[in-house]
């Protein structure tokens, strides 16, 4: 995976940079933005979402907390009712803003989280939550590539973004019959990749109520400047075959 540093930018994919930098800054701010880029295969959208995790800002939590909690809005179960005395006791550690993908091949109870059934029938039975992806990334970043697939194909996945995404904070329920159900805010950017132009189509035909809930869709195109299109191309190789390549003569004619 390319480093952030090996990025190149462009007038392609520059709105997709200022809207990161706005929605990681937006995130370590408890107020989180929600982006959608779009645009044809090959533009390099997943490769700079992905690359961003590189430059993400630490944030401090509570120390061992696995739903990053804040010290100071604790929010989790073992947290959320504990005084500021009893925090400071506990101790407080930086991470990094965490960055945590959905796949289009994700199930509902990996996303949100479960109750651990196992622990409840051993021999010292205690109630325990299986974290998902969502509660685990509370206070950092969440990417969905490919996100008019999940749309389309995990309407469940969907319903559960529109809570996330619906209200900031946002709130997601971690449900099992027989058990009551858990609920809790998450504050998290969403960053979602899609390509229009490929089936099932484009997310905001295929659900356009998830599609609203973006705060901003970015279009990235590819560049259009020979010698960018030189440099990618040089880098491409050089990470491949270590050689360089040369455009052809009517690309470099005035």
């Amino acid at each position: 995976m390319k480093k952030y540093s090996q990025l190149i930018k462009h007038s392609g994919n520059k709105a997709l940079f200022e809207m990161l930098n706005l929605s990681a800054t937006g995130a370590y701010a408890g107020t989180p933005v929600h982006i959608h880029a779009e645009g044809f295969r090959g533009t390099g959208k997943t490769t700079v979402i992905r690359a961003y995790k590189d430059v993400l800002p630490k944030i401090t939590r509570i120390k061992g907390c696995l739903y990053n909690c804040d010290p100071q809005k604790p929010h989790c179960p073992s947290h959320r009712d504990k005084t500021q005395e009893e925090i400071q006791k506990l101790g407080v550690e930086q991470i990094n803003m965490p960055f945590l993908e959905i796949s289009p091949s994700a199930k509902k109870a990996t996303v949100v989280g479960s109750i651990d059934l196992k622990k409840l029938t051993s021999k010292t039975p205690e109630a325990a939550v299986l974290l998902g992806t969502i509660p685990k990334a509370h206070r950092g970043i969440i990417f969905i590539d490919e996100i008019n697939r999940i749309a389309d194909t995990s309407p469940e996945i969907a319903d559960v973004l529109l809570d996330v995404m619906g209200t900031k904070p946002g709130r997601i329920q971690i449900e099992e019959v027989g058990f009551p159900v858990i609920e809790m805010p998450i504050s998290a950017s969403i960053w979602a990749a899609s390509n229009p132009d490929e089936d099932p189509g484009p997310l905001e035909v295929i659900r356009r109520q998830l599609s609203d809930r973006f705060d901003f869709c970015v279009n990235v195109d590819r560049p259009l400047d020979f010698s960018i299109i030189k440099n990618i191309l040089d880098d491409r190789c050089t990470l491949s075959k270590n050689k360089k390549v040369d455009l052809p003569a009517f690309l470099t004619e005035e």
